[in-house]
């Protein structure tokens, strides 16, 4: 491998950490409206949705609330070959709890092969060989948000699956075809729609630094 290439895990993380700072970056030297153009991607397909087309606000801007991760990742789904949505339950609540699985079209048509040889692989390490160990694509778990109140991971889970869904380029197609990535955008929806309803509703529109402030006591 060429010292400026990425291999396919490498370059999964260089977009997880590139969707991490988005929410950050300030606004008058990088637009949020505009994608992180990272190692491996060489444009993007206009034909997948940014995440302000399907939520009316910039990434960073505002936090997002649980329905409204769920109204993107279904957007994605709904306009890209690449990435399917899956229902794994309910949170106490009764909020859906849901994730996307992104890969290459030919890997999605095959999923449920990949997930039997994947257990095997697991039960019976010493009954898979190598051959069919090489035909394996790898599987990647991006899990977002396990607290109420950390909110930039799931805003960066909405930047992760656009760059996963729309990036465009041999290096991405390398990853969706070695890895099967499971992007799940929050693991407590209950505890985020809480914090996020406090926030929303408290802030103002030009942060205080005061720790006293109402708006930092939740």
């Amino acid at each position: 491998m060429h010292s400026g290439q990425l291999n396919p895990v490498s370059l999964v993380f260089a977009l997880v950490l590139s969707a991490v700072a988005a929410p950050f970056a300030r606004a008058q030297t990088i637009p949020l409206s505009e994608p992180f153009l990272v190692d491996g991607i060489t444009t993007y397909d206009a034909g997948v949705p940014k995440p302000e087309e399907i939520l009316g606000f910039t990434v960073g801007s505002r936090h997002s609330r649980p329905e409204e991760l769920i109204r993107y990742f279904e957007a994605v789904a709904a306009n890209s070959d690449r990435v399917r949505v899956q229902t794994q339950g309910h949170s106490h609540e009764g909020r859906s709890l849901i994730h996307a699985v992104v890969s290459s079209p030919a890997n999605l048509e095959r999923l449920e092969s990949i997930r039997t040889a994947n257990l095997r692989l697991f039960e019976s390490p010493d009954a898979v060989s190598d051959r069919a160990l090489d035909s394996m694509p790898g599987i990647v778990y991006l899990a977002y948000s396990v607290h109420g109140n950390e909110a930039s991971g799931s805003e960066a889970s909405l930047l992760a699956l656009y760059h996963l869904a729309a990036g465009q380029g041999p290096a991405i197609d390398r990853v969706l075809s070695d890895l099967v990535v499971i992007v799940d955008p929050s693991l407590n929806p209950d505890g985020r729609d809480r914090f996020v309803d406090w926030v929303n509703r408290n802030r103002g529109s030009v942060p205080t630094t005061d720790s006293q402030d109402r708006e930092h006591k939740i």
